[in-house]
């Protein structure tokens, strides 16, 4: 999947240079000692051979078989692509700094930040050493023949309009094959069992497990007949805390009741104590989904889980026979693949749900069934499978079934649902695969919010502009793609229906995050040895930042993300690690850090701050100096006051810095607003501002 990722970063530079041509710099002194119009004519060359190499890679990419020389290829030049990356944006921090910093005054002035002159020199050897390097990929790609017409298109939309009229709900149609299943499960749940009991729910990944509990939790009857209920996911790597916290939370939404403040920070016996009293005495239905050890329910959990006769039930969902034995023998449902006519009828819902009946067409029949008879069964298989078929016109459709690997017979059964993920993957257009990779930063069983993660595909530029629509509204597309396509699931959904929390399958995820981490384009840190990091482009860390010490190996990392709820010092973070000057996204949610420290403005380039949740009191003024800022998240800090500097960013177009005091006035969404500095509204690309205490002076 190389050539996919190389695609995707290619598609963006080119895009970049295209919409923002880079202008040669005027200053007479760097005129003087080195010729703008070099890089100018330089970044210009790029432009065109990656505009080339954008349609050689689409025509092989199309072939069935490349042999190791085209992979070997590939990886070079994925090197080379992140290079010419690295320097676009170093431009970038050198332009900033040069018109912030009144490069264009007096002598003095320019001789004070005459250091510029080195990165300026560092700019054009960069810029020589990649040229050479490219052209040594040219010779190279000479030994292939490219043909002299490759057109190709990346529109998505434009080539398959039928994917527009997709249903937008993902599952309409999915629950096939479940009706026992289902009948069993609903009976188990409403029975006069007035013990609490367990019942376990497991098949290997992809089976539907989920999908089918979900039905069972949502129906009405199982609704009414429970008190309360709460569904969470266990992760491989689950504290105690984590899941009594998500639980607490999970309880109190569904009664509408408002939860206990602080519960970000309340030790585990706090979270017990308030757990077990609020089940005391109610019929309560738990789901814990996807949980792998055992050690799960044998701890602090089994005793919280209060047992009041009041019939109360409790469903795992699992992978591990071990963990399915929890429940007694006869609460245990194990799934199997689907029977033939069940699997087929569930493909065809997929594939051909704009035929009459969902039938397949006679002329496909053939073919569909040879790709059908590959998923063997598996639910997630036949879904992906049938969704990638879905929006090709007939002949289209047989040349993609032609396209299976039929030499998978003596593969494990796992590795054959693979491919077929891996192909749903290489299906994908271009500019939605670096979109489809980031999700997989999030850690394990995480719930995306749909507003955050469209900020962040735009903050890193992996959104392409389309006319007529903003930004945001491309990513929404984007992302609605991506569900229709099956390849995010939708958790949740607002009042208009439009996707609130999405979440990839545990299965898909597996299989992108090995891919993002071979290609170097996200590592998640999780206490291990740093070395692992590696030239990875993102950065997730879920746990031991403390232990991270900040290095020269990171000087690629264009994202930071930080998941672990301990504070660290991000003045030492932002000093000592002078590479996090080409940072894109800096997304700190939850962690309790207090201060913001003067020197996050060398981050020239950060289109995104997320400080929600965290415990910063002020913001410092050389904020203002984040020219090319789009999104500034304080939502539920400390912060009463905005620095007048904030009206300097006049590239802002998401400002959040409603401040929480009160558990019941977020409920109620009516908590006081931040007072707003005179000139806010001067702000002429803000398009959401949340909330802000405003007045005829402001």
């Amino acid at each position: 999947m190389a050539e996919a990722l190389v695609m995707a970063v290619m598609e963006k530079i080119v895009s970049d240079i295209a919409e923002k041509p880079v202008k040669p710099v005027c200053s007479k002194l760097l005129k003087a000692v080195l010729p703008s119009e070099e890089i100018h004519r330089k970044m210009k060359w790029f432009h065109t051979e990656f505009g080339l190499m954008k349609a050689y890679i689409r025509y092989v990419d199309t072939m069935k078989d490349v042999d190791e020389r085209w992979k070997e290829w590939v990886n070079i030049l994925r090197g080379l692509v992140y290079e010419f990356e690295d320097i676009i944006d170093e431009y970038a921090y050198l332009v900033g700094e040069q018109h912030q910093r009144g490069f264009y005054g007096s002598l003095y002035r320019t001789f004070r930040h005459c250091k510029h002159i080195k990165a300026w020199h560092g700019i054009r050897e960069k810029l020589q050493e990649a040229e050479d390097k490219l052209q040594k990929l040219i010779e190279l790609k000479a030994r292939y023949s490219i043909p002299e017409c490759v057109t190709s298109t990346d529109d998505s939309l434009g080539r398959h309009p039928h994917l527009k009229e997709a249903p937008y709900f993902p599952d309409e149609g999915e629950i096939v094959g479940f009706e026992a299943y289902k009948k069993q499960l609903v009976g188990w749940l409403t029975d006069e069992e007035p013990l609490r009991t367990i019942i376990s729910v497991w098949g290997m990944g992809g089976l539907g497990k989920t999908t089918l509990v979900n039905d069972g939790y949502e129906s009405q009857e199982v609704r009414r007949h429970f008190d309360c209920r709460a569904w969470v996911r266990v992760s491989q790597k689950y504290t105690a805390e984590d899941l009594m916290r998500r639980l607490i939370e999970d309880l109190f939404q569904e009664n509408r009741d408002v939860p206990p403040g602080n519960i970000d920070t309340m030790p585990c016996n706090r979270l017990a104590e308030i757990l077990r009293s609020y089940l005391q005495q109610k019929r309560y239905l738990i789901v814990l989904d996807d949980m792998w050890h055992i050690n799960v329910w044998s701890g602090e959990l089994s005793r919280v889980l209060v047992d009041s006769r009041c019939r109360s039930r409790i469903v795992i969902t699992t992978r591990n026979h071990d963990v399915a034995i929890l429940a007694v023998e006869s609460r245990v449902l194990e799934l199997q693949p689907l029977q033939e006519d069940d699997s087929w009828r569930l493909f065809c819902n997929k594939a051909f749900w704009r035929y009459a009946d969902r039938s397949c067409p006679p002329d496909l029949e053939y073919w569909a069934r040879q790709v059908w008879q590959r998923c063997h069964g598996l639910p997630l298989a036949i879904v992906a499978a049938g969704s990638a078929l879905s929006y090709r016109e007939k002949e289209e459709g047989r040349i993609f079934c032609q396209g299976f690997d039929w030499e998978e017979t003596s593969m494990p059964f796992s590795e054959r649902v693979g491919n077929i993920l891996k192909l749903s993957f290489r299906d994908l257009p271009y500019h939605l695969r670096n979109c489809f990779l980031y999700c997989s930063i999030f850690p394990e069983d995480y719930l995306i919010k749909r507003k955050r993660l469209i900020r962040l595909w735009v903050a890193e530029g992996f959104v392409r502009k389309r006319k007529g629509i903003s930004n945001e509204e491309a990513a929404e597309e984007n992302l609605n793609e991506l569900i229709r396509r099956c390849m995010l699931q939708v958790v949740r959904r607002n009042y208009f229906g439009r996707p609130k929390l999405c979440r990839m399958h545990g299965t898909v995820r597996e299989l992108t995050r090995r891919t993002s981490e071979q290609e170097y384009f996200c590592k998640v840190y999780d206490g291990e040895e740093a070395e692992s990091i590696g030239e990875a482009r993102r950065l997730l860390v879920q746990k031991g930042i403390n232990d991270l010490e900040p290095h020269r190996g990171m000087s690629n990392v264009r994202s930071f993300l930080v998941f672990d709820l301990t504070s660290f010092s991000l003045q030492s973070w932002i000093s000592r690690s002078t590479s996090f000057r080409l940072l894109r996204v800096l997304d700190l949610e939850g962690v309790p850090i207090e201060t913001v420290p003067d020197d996050v403005a060398i981050l020239f380039n950060l289109r995104y701050l997320g400080l929600r949740r965290t415990l910063v009191k002020e913001l410092p003024r050389s904020l203002g100096r984040l020219r090319n800022l789009q999104t500034l998240d304080l939502y539920d800090t400390k912060i009463e006051k905005l620095p007048h500097e904030i009206t300097q960013l006049k590239n802002l177009r998401n400002l959040f810095v409603e401040s929480v005091r009160d558990p019941v006035f977020a409920e109620l969404a009516s908590d006081p607003g931040v007072k707003a500095p005179k000139g806010i509204w001067n702000l002429n690309n803000l398009q959401t501002l949340q909330s802000v205490e405003a007045d005829e002076d402001s």
